[in-house]
């Protein structure tokens, strides 16, 4: 019989997987912080190999153009792919492109131009449902793609501001299709549309957005949230790792500061508040965000939406006095294809449920290995071959890598976060398909671009 297997989180918790049988797993959670009551012990259906490597692949996504690779997966905390609040999204047209007559259908016909020289990709990563996720996926490229092909990409300056303006007017126009679906007095097709789509502004969604604009030798790098974007390079010194974005979230002692600064001193207190971790008045972890309008809108006009819309949620925990408290202004990174000698490789965008269980040096150094054709590797041989600046303290109770096993970039960095070269524990881990498994694991999307 297998030994267990055991992961522990930044907090110290602890998910155990005591294997009981061939096919059955039991599993243990222990919390480090006291006061806080761990679940008693259950017991899970073991997943088969099959399983196991049938749901890893099941998102993925694979695209090519204009000697970029984009590789995609998105796998939901639950095996239940309706669990999933993630998404990702990747378009890819020409700068020269014109988006005349009516814009939805003339934007169907060239978003998937292979030799385009303007590509889009995105991770949405998901909260309160996945209607706002779900929405921008649809949505957002077309609506960038509008904007920047209408005033031009040549300048960078403009550019980062019609992408911060592309991005209030999404927001501020779901807020509105909200509003007027409440004021009108008939019901009708258009009215109804606008409701529907307007229940994205009750969740919420983190956004990460790579713009490659190979005409003009630029890539945007454009985060709301707590998602990351890390750039691989190489050089004659070997690999680097190249942070693109910060986590824009309440444990971001920048992010706390700018907030407490948008908010009246009696405030102070209130508006970042440490629970299990730090949260925006003591709820919700990200500091910007789409939609969340519980945490943008005044608190009596927002409970008459929740009223009218019979959508069941829970307040803040701490009073909406002075809104908003969650941002829809994101920050922007700039890079060229090369810097000196070193030359850029691939980009990974991912939401936190992979920088949970990755550092952004290992994933530099797991795709880095991944290029070179290893097949297994330790912790300790991965920082070892492929030395990184600032590399952050492993976790040595957690498994060792696999590399060679997946045609995929995404599945190949998802499948390190499940057990890596434990196999055991990966499909120990996909086995508990219960809320406990929000314990141990989030949604995880994930896009890689690859320079060729």
């Amino acid at each position: 019989m297998p030994s267990s297997c055991i992961l522990t989180d930044r907090e110290d918790n602890t998910a155990e997987f005591i294997p009981l049988s061939d096919d059955l797993v039991e599993f243990k959670f222990t919390i480090a912080e006291e006061g806080y009551p761990a679940p008693p012990p259950s017991k899970h259906i073991l997943v088969s190999k099959e399983q196991f490597n049938a749901t890893l692949k099941r998102g993925e996504v694979n695209k090519t153009a204009s000697s970029v690779t984009i590789q995609g997966n998105c796998l939901g905390y639950s095996p239940a792919a309706i669990g999933n609040e993630d998404r990702i999204a990747s378009d890819v047209i020409s700068s020269t492109t014109k988006l005349d007559g009516a814009f939805w259908p003339a934007w169907s016909g060239t978003k998937s131009t292979e030799d385009g020289d303007l590509i889009f990709a995105s991770v949405f990563d998901g909260h309160a449902g996945s209607a706002t996720s779900e929405l921008l996926s649809k949505t957002l490229h077309a609506c960038l793609a509008k904007a920047l092909l209408a005033s031009g990409l040549d300048d960078e300056a403009e550019v980062k501001a019609v992408i911060e303006e592309t991005y209030a007017a999404w927001d501020e126009d779901l807020m509105k299709t909200l509003r007027a679906a409440l004021s009108e007095s008939s019901a009708s097709p258009s009215t109804l549309a606008g409701a529907m789509g307007g229940m994205a502004g009750f969740s919420g969604s983190c956004a990460l957005t790579v713009i490659v604009d190979k005409s003009h030798d630029r890539i945007y790098a454009i985060n709301l949230g707590d998602c990351r974007a890390v750039a691989g390079w190489h050089g004659p010194n070997g690999w680097k790792c190249d942070p693109l974005t910060e986590d824009l979230n309440a444990n971001n002692p920048n992010e706390v500061e700018r907030m407490r600064a948008e908010h009246p001193e009696e405030e102070r207190d209130d508006i970042v508040v440490k629970t299990d971790t730090h949260r925006v008045l003591a709820t919700i972890m990200v500091s910007r965000a789409f939609g969340d309008f519980l945490f943008k809108m005044p608190s009596d006009e927002y409970k008459s939406l929740k009223s009218a819309f019979n959508v069941v949620q829970k307040e803040p925990k701490r009073p909406v006095k002075t809104p908003p408290y969650v941002s829809n202004k994101p920050e922007i990174a700039v890079r060229s294809f090369k810097q000196g000698e070193e030359t850029l490789k691939f980009i990974v965008l991912a939401s936190d449920g992979l920088w949970d269980r990755l550092t952004s040096e290992q994933s530099v150094q797991l795709m880095a290995a991944r290029s070179d054709g290893e097949k297994e590797i330790t912790r300790q041989e991965l920082v070892k071959t492929y030395p990184m600046d600032n590399e952050a303290k492993h976790n040595e109770s957690d498994h060792d890598f696999i590399v060679g096993d997946d045609a995929n970039a995404a599945t190949h960095l998802i499948r390190n976060v499940y057990g890596g070269s434990n196999e055991m524990l990966g499909r120990s881990m996909l086995s508990v398909l219960s809320e406990e498994a929000r314990m141990f694991r989030d949604d995880i999307s994930v896009q890689v671009l690859s320079f060729n």
